[in-house]
């Protein structure tokens, strides 16, 4: 039977857009120019910057060496060189790393206030300048206090601003969760009651994008001054409940917010092998990280420095959800719209297959146990690519070798992916006679408005990533719901299922890349352990969006046909064989003992 007329085309369409799509989610982690040397000084220069990395980060400098003391005596020789008087706060505490043979050490925080013309309140920017005994801490945290330093030369070269700013440079931040330097200083800082917010950086890869990451709750103000002030905001309210969920307290941000300071936490996180280790050098610091944090300081230590902070107490009582997307925008709304959203988008949905149940299109049994195989297929697809992954890890390690990050993790990556997409269209392909389309599709969305409505309570932050998807794909199921037709090749439902897609790669595409960057490759200076590589966060996120995408796709391809899933089972061994090609990098070059 000959194809329908101008199919081929339609499909070409479809899967162009797809692959627009998926690009576009991606361009959200683009990172700004670096500014040259002969940059004004009124801007920040990452060329400028660099300099303070580079006397900073030559040996790994932890509390208690002579080697920290150094770089505190630099520190504070170029705050005198720009004509600020810093202060010095010290402080006794465990000899956490062993350097002082188990003796208690000394550790001194360094600030300096630059006044305000009529200050209503304060605003602290803060880094760490102590690294762990292995690590020159080029990225962990030099990138952080010349950022600080930079920062504070541009704004001696302007007018002041209206409220005080405070350049924090803690102490002891790396001893495990007990932040000593930052706790010291808000327990001892005789205005701390008038610090209105805090601006933290951080880095936890050595390079990527600044994302801001953490925020405390009662946040609004700040996400609508992030949005406002920042040129190129990257920021996700997801990132900020899982991390707070998974990994609370982990910076110093987490002393000021225990003091009542809320405030924004800035970090990069891509390609996060170095961390820890004696590769964080000099030589591993991508400069557009460290003007993308330069960026941030400057703009928002300006924005909000020329505030009325004495009426936030008024004005921080609500949260907002956000998500940055492509375009330097950032979309947010208040968290109290959450559940409403997503009960809105429940009696949609739920009117869509009141509808289809009294055309007798479906069976409420065929809807409950497609809701119940896509639990079951989302954890099992999920445990098992992450065994697989934590496998070839540990053969890596056997042989000495650390999943290199910038080639060889990604061409894995994309095997995992395609396996996922391989096993998800086995299980459809073997329910298919059992299952029609139009169940398979609804039981996909009845399963993500249950994660959605859970979430809406426990983890407001991702409402945007699960709500919006769920709503758009309501369109082409509507299509084929209230208008009778089976179909599917018109130019009419392509239009449809090709915006439900966009809205959902272009989403989706964030969570799915950036926990397999921030979470998915190996660090072998994480908490001393010579591996701790998490993919299962990211193809949780990837699952779930083929969930939605695989009705969809039918569209594109007869994805039931052996040789669609052969065809992707052998896409996938190639990219394995590939990935195993690729060199590592030798585990003897991180520096670490034992």
């Amino acid at each position: 039977m000959p194809r329908p007329n101008g199919l081929i085309l339609k499909r070409l369409v479809f899967g162009f857009i797809l692959l627009l799509a998926m690009a576009t989610g991606l361009l959200v982690f683009r990172m700004p120019d670096i500014k040259p040397a002969t940059t004004s000084l009124r801007e920040f220069s990452a060329a400028r910057a660099v300099k303070h990395v580079e006397a900073i980060a030559q040996y790994p400098h932890p509390i208690g060496s002579s080697e920290i003391e150094q770089v505190r005596d630099y520190i504070v020789s170029e705050l005198v060189g720009m004509g600020i008087s810093p202060e010095v706060q010290e402080t006794t505490v465990p000899d956490y790393f062993g350097t002082n043979n188990n003796e208690p050490v000394d550790i001194r925080n360094i600030f300096a206030v630059l006044p305000g013309a009529n200050p209503t309140g304060s605003v602290l920017m803060a880094a760490h300048y102590d690294t762990v005994p292995l690590s020159p801490g080029a990225n962990d945290d030099s990138s952080g206090v010349a950022t600080l330093l930079e920062t504070a030369r541009s704004l001696t070269a302007t007018s002041p601003l209206r409220n005080d700013v405070i350049v924090l440079f803690t102490d002891a931040e790396e001893p495990g969760q007990f932040r000593y330097g930052a706790r010291f200083f808000v327990a001892n800082y005789e205005s701390t009651d008038d610090v209105r917010l805090v601006l933290n950086f951080e880095a936890l890869g050595h390079t990527g994008p600044s994302i801001m990451f953490e925020t405390a709750p009662g946040n609004s103000w700040l996400i609508e001054g992030l949005t406002q002030g920042a040129p190129d905001p990257v920021a996700f309210s997801f990132m900020s409940d899982l991390y707070r969920l998974v990994a609370k307290g982990g910076t110093d941000f987490a002393a000021f917010e225990e003091a009542g300071i809320n405030g924004l936490n800035f970090a990069y996180s891509f390609e996060r092998t170095v961390y820890h280790t004696s590769l964080d050098n000099i030589e591993s610091l991508d400069q557009r990280s460290l003007q993308h944090h330069g960026d941030y300081a400057f703009s928002l230590v300006r924005h909000f420095g020329d505030l009325d902070l004495s009426q936030i107490s008024s004005s921080t009582e609500g949260d907002s959800i956000y998500h940055s997307i492509p375009g330097s925008i950032t979309v947010r709304y208040p968290a109290s719209w959450g559940i409403p959203l997503v009960l809105i988008t429940g009696a949609l949905l739920v009117w869509l297959i009141v509808v289809a149940l009294r055309k007798g299109f479906i069976t409420t049994r065929n809807i409950l146990l497609v809701s119940t195989v896509l639990t079951a297929e989302l954890i099992a697809v999920t445990i098992v690519l992450t065994l697989a992954w934590w496998g070839i890890d540990e053969i890596h390690l056997a042989f000495g070798k650390v999943i290199e990050p910038t080639y060889k993790a990604h061409v894995l990556f994309v095997a995992f992916l395609v396996l996922a997409v391989a096993m998800m269209i086995a299980l459809r392909a073997m329910l298919h006679k059992r299952l029609d389309s139009l169940s398979m599709a609804l039981g996909a969305v009845l399963f993500w408005w249950m994660l959605a409505l859970a979430a809406g309570f426990c983890l407001p932050g991702f409402n945007i990533i699960l709500v919006w998807p769920l709503l758009f794909s309501l369109l082409p199921l509507g299509w084929v719901i209230l208008r009778k037709s089976s179909d599917r090749r018109s130019w009419g439902y392509l239009s449809l299922i090709s915006v439900s897609a966009v809205v959902s790669v272009v989403l989706m595409t964030v969570p799915v890349y950036l926990s397999f960057q921030a979470m998915g490759t190996a660090s072998p200076g994480f908490s001393g352990s010579p591996s701790f590589p998490i993919i299962g966060l990211s193809v949780f996120f990837w699952v779930m969006l083929l969930g939605l995408l695989l009705p969809h796709l039918e569209f594109l391809v007869d994805w039931r046909q052996r040789k669609v899933i052969l065809g992707l089972l052998a896409t996938a061994v190639l990219c394995l064989i590939a990935g195993c090609i690729i060199p590592g990098v030798d585990i003897t070059s991180f520096g670490l003992s034992g």
